[in-house]
């Protein structure tokens, strides 16, 4: 029996630091009206011309003396705005060290990691020789390493967050191999000795572009689809999702994005930007920016042409709109209204990305995002963006950034544990990844009756049939990266 786990929301412990935190701040600011009490109270006690009127209202001001004496002494108001502050100081202080200690266990884990993976690093060559004569032997060693990584996806974990450990211990073998790292690095415009995954992953590709490889132009040309595929009518989460993984093969519908225009009472829209996964796999980039050398850069943290074609789409089927829109008398600002982005494996990478992109987010508001088997984790959408991840814990693939999903209020992440019996697709980490079971697993999570679920789907519902306020409107475009004669 496959079993679903949702973390992060409500119940994260980033949200419930952050409440900690604000309960601080509160006993702060009421401490500090009460000390403003007591003085006021004490400054009336003592007020000349309060004694004054003694001579005038004897009874009356001898009151209202006394009762502000008494309001300060009875009610020992400094001793209670003291008492207040303290425990608003204890609760800060409380939240702080709960995040410095948190932040020291993840540090001693990346120390671990790192040095096993120096470890791997250096013995490298003997690894490779290995596999070498395992192939000659007769072994399948993709498949034997898919079926294992189904059994131990941990071991992605390793490899993947102590990325930077390995190209240091592939580094120490020998002062050539070191110059070479340390002169990518440099052209990269990264550090050397690499400090994170996005460091080594860059120096790695620069040496790769040395030889030719995973060249990114940054450029595309973007079309609309003259005969688009009928779309997945998006009637919550789980259709948005599969609305992204419709327009995936490959073959037959290669590099299109579509955009879902989905019209609102108020006559503005929102829009949905679905990005289907990876359709190519040479370390060359093609004509399709769907490809590896596409992965690769986003991972990295550098621009891709995926991500300029994306914008450019949401930027064209937004313009068209406004038009139509002006045509009839109606201004709108299409840059205000609100952008979800969906995909799975590289579409939710680059939707991860787009939301990450300042630029991306000054020209566009994006409030949601929804992935699916994507390793998202590293990348730093801001805490107002709403992120529903989903993942499956025998899938190698959201596990290669190495990190655990941020565990916060807007960050609601579904997992899934695959059983191990079944077909093949079910016992392998790719067919972990397979975008099919990905759907089951969002439907099944939709069934769920658990708030934070119910909490992200409410607010996206503009984004869907259930909050459209007429017609969904598809659009499918066509991206074309620009590639050098020759490649």
């Amino acid at each position: 029996m496959s079993e679903i786990a949702v973390s992060g929301g409500g119940a994260s412990i980033a949200a419930g630091l952050d409440d900690i935190q604000e309960a601080g701040h509160r006993l702060l600011r009421l401490a500090g009206e009460v000390e403003r009490l007591s003085a006021a109270a004490l400054s009336i006690a003592a007020n000349g011309d309060l004694a004054l009127s003694v001579v005038d209202a004897p009874v009356t001001a001898a009151r209202a003396i006394a009762a502000a004496g008494a309001l300060a002494a009875t009610w020992q108001l400094p001793t209670e705005a003291a008492r207040l502050a303290d425990l608003g100081a204890s609760a800060l202080a409380a939240a702080a060290a709960y995040r410095a200690v948190d932040d020291a266990v993840a540090a001693s884990v990346d120390v671990v990691r790192d040095g096993l993976m120096f470890g791997v690093g250096q013995a490298t060559p003997v690894l490779a020789l290995g596999a070498v004569t395992a192939t000659a032997g007769g072994h399948d060693l993709p498949a034997e390493i898919d079926r294992e990584l189904y059994a131990a996806p941990w071991l992605v974990d390793i490899a993947a967050g102590g990325l930077d450990g390995w190209v240091g211990g592939i580094a120490s073998l020998d002062p050539s191999v070191a110059a070479l790292l340390a002169i990518a690095a440099r052209t990269a415009g990264r550090p050397w000795v690499p400090e994170t995954q996005e460091d080594a992953l860059a120096t790695l590709m620069q040496v790769g572009r040395f030889g030719g490889y995973v060249e990114e132009s940054g450029s595309v040309r973007v079309t609309p689809e003259t005969q688009p595929r009928p779309p997945v009518v998006p009637d919550d989460f789980v259709g948005l999702l599969a609305g992204a993984m419709s327009i995936s093969s490959g073959e037959h519908y290669p590099g299109r994005v579509r955009i879902l225009e989905v019209p609102q009472a108020d006559g503005s829209s929102a829009w949905v930007v679905q990005v289907p996964g990876t359709q190519e796999w040479s370390l060359r980039a093609g004509a399709n920016p769907n490809d590896l050398v596409t992965n690769l850069g986003l991972m990295s943290g550098e621009s891709t042409a995926l991500m300029a074609g994306v914008e450019q789409a949401l930027s064209a089927a937004q313009a068209e709109s406004v038009a139509q829109s002006a045509a009839h008398g109606v201004v709108r600002d299409a840059g205000a209204e609100p952008v979800l982005l969906a995909g799975h494996s590289q579409g939710g990478i680059a939707a991860a990305a787009l939301a990450s992109s300042a630029a991306f987010r000054g020209r566009h508001r994006v409030t949601h995002v929804i992935a699916s088997g994507a390793p998202i984790a590293r990348f730093p959408i801001p805490d107002d963006t709403r992120v529903l991840a989903i993942e499956h814990g025998q899938d190698a693939v959201p596990r290669l950034d190495g990190e655990a999903n941020p565990d916060r209020g807007r960050w609601v992440t579904i997992s899934r544990s695959l059983p191990e019996p079944g077909a093949v697709r079910a016992t392998t980490a790719s067919g972990a990844h397979h975008q099919s079971r990905y759907r089951e697993t969002a439907r099944q999570a939709r069934s769920l009756v658990h708030p934070d679920i119910r909490s992200f789907e409410a607010s996206a519902d503009g984004f869907t049939t259930r909050g459209a306020a007429g017609e969904v409107r598809t659009r499918d475009y066509r991206l074309r990266r620009d590639v050098q004669e020759g490649r």
